[in-house]
């Protein structure tokens, strides 16, 4: 009877452990789809719904966290400021829908040049998953300000690689026509950080080349000046 007892009991244990082990795994799993679920719901919350770019606040965000680490470290940092040349009109003349895929069009292509850039710049490394995550390998960000304009991020990036940045931006752009007949160029507009000076300072010395380059004739690139 006593060994009838053990051989019950210890039964009666193995059960339980195997239903306790079965909870856990479900607390995991379930724990795992609300992280993955509260991750998703970030990601929508600093997107454009329209481009999938970085919306304005969370680039401008990105911006500062850049500047600061420009400063702790002494890395270059450049932005450049993208304007679509002539998007009112367009917007008069197609509609606003055309405008609408004219917008998510230009930013794909945007994208695609900066996967290019990126890959160039991390010295020939895979590019990481997110390919417009912010990194030590150069990783550019996109996104979109307001309208038709937008911001590229570039961490690590003399003036010089900006440039020849924005002209693969500019160049792929203006490559083939958007929905194979609506046309488009770009104005692009650059600065580089000085060390100590505000963001609103960089963004605005960008803005002031981007100017320039539509007061040059658009379709062009600008830097602005040292």
């Amino acid at each position: 009877l006593p060994g009838l007892v053990l051989v019950v009991l210890l039964k009666a244990m193995h059960i339980a452990a195997r239903t306790l082990a079965g909870a856990r795994e479900q607390l995991q799993a379930r724990n795992a789809e609300l992280q993955a679920g509260i991750e998703r719901i970030a990601r929508r919350a600093e997107r454009d719904h329209l481009t999938n770019s970085y919306n304005r606040q969370s680039i401008l965000e990105m911006v500062a966290r850049e500047k600061a680490r420009a400063d702790r470290n002494g890395e270059s940092l450049c932005v450049c400021l993208l304007d679509i040349d002539h998007f009112k009109d367009m917007n008069d003349r197609f509609g606003h829908q055309a405008g609408d895929r004219i917008l998510a069009a230009f930013a794909r292509r945007v994208r695609g040049a900066l996967r290019t850039m990126d890959v160039l710049n991390s010295g020939g490394l895979p590019a990481v998953t997110r390919a417009e995550q912010v990194g030590p390998a150069g990783r550019s960000a996109f996104g979109r300000v307001g309208g038709e304009e937008f911001i590229v991020l570039l961490p690590d990036t003399s003036l010089r690689g900006a440039l020849r940045c924005a002209e693969r931006v500019r160049k792929a752009v203006v490559r083939r026509p958007f929905d194979g007949l609506h046309q488009v160029t770009v104005s692009i507009g650059i600065a580089e950080y000085r060390p100590g000076e505000p963001v609103s300072s960089l963004i605005g010395r960008a803005d002031q080349a981007l100017y320039g380059a539509k007061h040059a004739g658009r379709n062009r690139v600008h830097c602005a000046t040292t």
